[in-house]
């Protein structure tokens, strides 16, 4: 049974947001469609998250896949035989289950919470 994909994110780690969404906005013409202290969201589901420890780390940029009934997909990636890190747990407003790929990147899938 295929996984019921409903969207891709991205979101890249940062250490200053500002100067991150300027760029990304000058540079690629990207459209702010949320914004906090916290992250920055462009109209193409890429998503800019404030880390002030962050260090150029190619690996801390996840790739977030937006999914209905995540239990189900948690089962599906079982079967598959993929290395799962995080059984779907609840994240605020979230149900989230991390995963490495085939090349060990973390990625996440997750729903919101009813």
């Amino acid at each position: 049974m295929p996984i019921d994909l409903l969207n891709i994110q991205v979101e890249l780690s940062v250490k200053d947001l500002k100067r991150a969404r300027d760029f990304y906005c000058r540079i690629f013409s990207f459209v702010v469609k949320n914004e906090t202290s916290e992250y920055v969201e462009f109209d193409n589901n890429i998503l800019l998250r404030l880390d002030a420890k962050h260090q150029s780390d190619r690996s801390r940029r996840p790739l977030i896949f937006w999914v209905r009934g995540i239990n189900v997909c948690y089962k599906e990636l079982l079967e598959q035989g993929v290395h799962v890190l995080q059984t779907p747990t609840a994240q605020d407003n979230l149900r989230v289950v991390l995963f490495e790929d085939s090349e060990g990147n973390v990625a996440k899938m997750q729903e919101l919470r009813n």
